[in-house]
C-alpha cells in the first residue's frame, strides 16, 4: 500500500506545485523563526529545489542578514530548505503577530466627501487605465489618512 503523502508530494510536483507548497509553509512561519525586525524587514519571496530567495528591506539588513545566514539555514533546514540567497528589494507585506488584547483589523473604507474628492479630481483624465489607477492610489490614500485619525484619536 503506498502512503497518501507520498502520493500527494509526487502529484504537487508533477503538477508544477511543490515550489509554492514549499514557499507557503516557509512564508507561514517565517514570523515565529525570525521574530521582531528580522521578519519586519524580510520576508521569503520564492523557493527553487530548495533554494530559498529572501527579500530584504535595504543594504543594511542585507549585510546584517548575511552574517546570520548559517543560523538562518538551520531554523529553514526542517521546511526543505537547503540554500539561502538574499537580496535587497521590496519585501512581501510581513505583519506582526497581534499582540495581547489585538481586536481584529478593521478594513477603512474611503468616505464620501473622499470619494466625492476622488471623482472631481478624476475629471479631467480622459485615459481610463489611467484614471482607474488614479482612483486606486487615491482611495488608499484615502483609507490611510482615516485609519492614521482613528489612531490619533485612541
Amino acid at each position: 500500500m503506498k502512503r497518501a503523502d507520498r502520493e500527494l508530494l509526487v502529484l504537487a510536483r508533477d503538477l508544477g506545485l511543490a515550489s509554492g507548497i514549499a514557499l507557503a509553509r516557509v512564508k507561514e512561519r517565517w514570523a515565529e523563526l525570525f521574530p521582531g525586525p528580522a521578519s519586519l524587514n524580510s520576508s521569503p519571496a520564492s523557493i527553487e529545489d530548495g533554494r530559498l530567495l529572501v527579500m530584504v528591506s535595504s543594504p543594511v539588513w542585507l549585510q546584517q542578514m548575511s552574517f546570520y545566514r548559517a543560523e538562518m539555514l538551520a531554523r529553514l533546514q526542517p521546511l526543505g530548505v537547503r540554500d539561502i540567497r538574499l537580496k535587497v528589494g521590496r519585501p512581501g507585506r510581513m505583519k506582526p503577530p497581534p499582540g495581547p488584547g489585538a481586536g481584529p483589523a478593521v478594513r477603512a473604507r474611503p468616505s464620501e466627501h473622499d470619494l466625492a474628492f476622488i471623482e472631481e479630481a478624476l475629471l479631467g483624465v480622459k485615459d481610463q487605465e489611467l484614471a482607474s489607477r488614479i482612483r486606486a492610489a487615491l482611495g488608499k490614500w484615502a483609507c490611510r489618512k482615516d485609519v492614521a485619525a482613528r489612531k490619533r484619536r485612541r
